[in-house]
């Protein structure tokens, strides 16, 4: 059964990349269907609720044991919703998976901009084959370089690295005058997109 099958057998709410093209506006619409198309997954979430229990879901249909989470306050928000909070034990290097947030969603290639930290901890030898991203629909934009500029607002002396899965290692290009680097890291990829902010 592929693995797309598969996902149908669940209560996934998984954008598929044969879906109607959207409008322009749809912002989220198109970002789903172009990190699918290139071998990604995404997961719409009304509430945080739905959000927890789409990754509870995932767990499960992975058969993961745990999902480790290093950003604090994310973590925090994940406990306080009774995500993974009585497994103890784990770590970076025996999960299934890590989760993160990040910085940007570009709608019209499917790629995800990253801060520094966030791009390095893809690079460490440990890191598990698969990562969760989650963002709210405040994070979507239309394009790589309003995504920059954006980013360069709030964090003039950091440079982004782009999580792409069309482009390949190595990749890079400039953009409003600064480098942009390839988010090295595993390419199985899991956006949740939550119209509520966890934290």
């Amino acid at each position: 059964m592929s693995e797309n099958a598969e996902n149908l057998t669940t209560k996934f709410k998984l954008f598929k990349e044969e879906e109607t093209k959207p409008e322009s506006s749809n912002l989220d619409i198109e970002f789903a269907q172009n990190l699918v198309k290139f071998g990604g997954h995404f997961f719409y979430c009304e509430s945080k609720a739905d959000c927890i229990s789409q990754l509870e879901m995932l767990k499960t249909e992975k058969d993961w044991n745990y999902i480790h989470c290093w950003e604090v306050e994310l973590k925090e928000a994940l406990n306080t919703l009774n995500f993974q909070k009585d497994q103890l034990g784990y770590h970076l290097d025996n999960s299934n998976a890590a989760l993160s947030t990040c910085e940007y969603l570009i709608s019209d290639t499917g790629a995800i901009l990253l801060a520094p930290k966030q791009a390095s901890r893809r690079r460490l030898p440990m890191f598990p084959d698969a990562h969760i991203l989650i963002a709210d629909s405040s994070q979507l934009c239309s394009t790589l370089e309003s995504a920059v500029e954006d980013f360069l607002d709030k964090k003039s002396n950091e440079l982004p690295s782009l999580l792409d899965l069309s482009k390949t290692s190595g990749w890079k290009t400039s953009m409003c005058n600064v480098p942009v680097l390839y988010a090295e890291g595993p390419r199985d990829i899991y956006v949740f997109l939550c119209d509520e902010k966890l934290h």
